[in-house]
């Protein structure tokens, strides 16, 4: 039957009322004709019926995966596994696409149909950042399944922050925000990845060049989804403090403030 037959939708009022997911298996080789077997169509009407359900797609909706794409990047509830389907496209397509949409797809290796291990190996060597990686590899599915992040992962997302802070790639900092993260500053309040990156090409730009190497942590608090840091970089900041929210691997919320020279 097509995913919006009615006689699946009082299973779908379950699963949206308990908050699980429901993976559609998408395969040219079943029921009466192809567009039948995979129904992009029609699941685009059952989020219309059950706007909080979390559908997860397998075989990248295979042979639609464009229409399962633009679906996905309609619904935030939607999610593509592509699994033993990623390798029937260009590795540089699938990275084009994971970037473009780092929220909705979710790792599969499609065992016994391929190994465990070999299709690891090769996403591994996408050609991806290590945000739209661990987002692909970890935080979707995790997101889907109700898996919070631990305080060790927290804690990680802001010191891998914190190091790239250190360095002089700016791309390589605004990555680690949501895209509509807000920074306060004594120099004012900064959202989304265009602000930021302004506000930290200017910040690198007029940093000391040897401030990083006096850079020292004090200290460093979780708690929930809530990160503080206590640091100083003598002679250059005497003290300072970041505050960070932390939700699904990103920073939402930061605000700042030091004495000393650097801003």
């Amino acid at each position: 039957m097509n995913p919006d037959s009615p006689l699946l939708f009082p299973i779908y009022e379950t699963m949206q009322t308990l908050g699980a997911p429901v993976m559609w298996s998408a395969r040219p080789f079943a029921g009466r004709d192809i567009a039948f077997a995979v129904g992009v169509a029609s699941i685009d009407r059952v989020l219309k019926a059950f706007p909080r359900l979390t559908i997860v797609i397998g075989h990248a909706g295979y042979p639609y995966v464009n229409e399962a794409m633009t679906a996905a990047a309609t619904y935030p509830n939607l999610y593509i596994c592509p699994d033993m389907y990623m390798w029937h496209a260009p590795r540089t397509w699938w990275a084009k696409n994971l970037t473009a949409l780092p929220h909705r797809f979710i790792y599969g290796s499609a065992y016994p149909f391929a190994s465990i291990q070999d299709p690891l190996i090769a996403t591994l060597e996408l050609p991806i950042t290590d945000a739209v990686m661990e987002s692909y590899l970890w935080a979707n599915g995790a997101r889907v399944l109700g898996i919070a992040q631990t305080d060790a992962d927290i804690g990680d997302v802001v010191l891998h922050y914190l190091r790239a802070l250190n360095g002089e790639n700016v791309d390589a900092i605004v990555e680690h925000y949501a895209a509509d993260a807000v920074l306060f500053t004594h120099d004012g309040s900064f959202r989304g990845a265009g602000q930021l990156r302004r506000y930290f090409m200017e910040h690198l730009r007029n940093r000391p060049r040897d401030l990083v190497r006096t850079f020292q942590i004090l200290q460093h608090t979780i708690v929930d989804d809530a990160v503080y840091v206590l640091w100083k970089a003598e002679p250059y900041v005497t003290f300072a403090s970041d505050s960070y929210v932390v939700r699904h691997g990103k920073i939402v919320l930061q605000t700042w403030a030091s004495r000393g020279v650097a801003g």
